[in-house]
């Protein structure tokens, strides 16, 4: 289990709102899981650079591989627990575009790397409308409101 996973510092790829959701969302949950991950990147994303740095190779491979890195999509969370990996996306309010992201990561993450076990996707909200929630639950998605103190 990690230890002290909500005073972690920050999370890479989270917005304050997203890391105020996730760090209250760890104080009930840090313990079911083994590990965390945080703005794992998925995909093979673009790999350009521009013909100016033909002369280059190895500036040009550099900046092909940060360009490549720039537009692989970013999972906020990867979880696991008990042979399981668990796909978190941690928004505040979210709508189909949260379940577009959650599906395209469960596709993407085995052809980026080696998974072992089932992906479990998951939603950390603060605020969910009932026709979303309805969606989210019925594509099979696990999700967590999280109720902040204002």
């Amino acid at each position: 289990m990690p230890a002290g996973e909500q005073f972690r510092r920050y999370y890479p790829g989270l917005i304050p709102m997203e890391e105020r959701l996730w760090r209250t969302w760890l104080k009930e949950h840090e313990t079911d899981f083994e590990a965390f991950e945080y703005n794992v990147r998925v995909g093979e994303g673009i790999r350009i650079a521009p013909r100016a740095l033909d002369a280059d190779p190895v500036l040009q491979e550099k900046i092909s591989r940060q360009f490549q890195e720039a537009t692989q999509k970013k999972i906020d969370v990867v979880g696991r627990r008990g042979g399981e990996v668990w796909i978190f996306e941690v928004e505040e309010r979210p709508g189909t575009r949260a379940l577009g992201q959650l599906i395209s990561y469960q596709t993407l993450l085995p052809r980026t790397r080696l998974v072992e076990g089932p992906i479990v996707l998951a939603l950390v909200a603060r605020r969910i409308g009932g026709d979303n929630l309805i969606v989210f639950e019925d594509a099979g998605v696990v999700v967590w409101r999280v109720n902040l103190e204002d």
